[in-house]
């Protein structure tokens, strides 16, 4: 039994996702997409923007763009698309700008967010998107 991922989103709201225990029973997983709170409010009916580039590649074995998930989401443009290599990646991350993050392993399992201490993502952007990831 995994423990509950916790998401602050914008104002301190506190969102609970049992995404471990909920993805294995799935078939492709759980996608979970966000909508901040007072952003989305005023943007009623907006469409998440949508990045024309190639998939930054997260991989932390060294094999990507990037090995670390915090450097490819501060380096990676809003609408931009995160491809997740399997492995587990230790850091407490905030999205601050519409991303869209996906693993890319054959289960959800096989990525691991995990935060050593706080919450593992705190939510700040107006859209956003996570499949296939287990947060821990």
């Amino acid at each position: 039994m995994s423990r509950p991922a916790v998401i602050r989103a914008a104002g301190g709201t506190r969102i609970v996702l049992l995404l471990f225990s909920v993805a294995a029973s799935l078939p492709g997983g759980l996608a979970v997409c966000l909508a901040g709170g007072a952003a989305a409010q005023s943007r009623e009916g907006a469409s998440p923007p949508v990045a024309t580039a190639a998939p930054i590649v997260v991989d932390a074995a060294g094999g990507g763009h990037f090995a670390s998930l915090r450097e490819a989401m501060a380096a990676a443009p809003p609408g931009a698309h995160l491809h997740i290599r399997p492995g587990t990646y230790r850091e407490s991350l905030t999205m601050d700008k519409p991303l869209h993050l996906a693993g890319v392993g054959e289960s959800p399992g096989d990525v691991v967010i995990e935060s050593r201490s706080g919450p593992c993502l705190h939510f700040d952007a107006e859209f956003g998107s996570l499949s296939r990831v287990t947060l821990r």
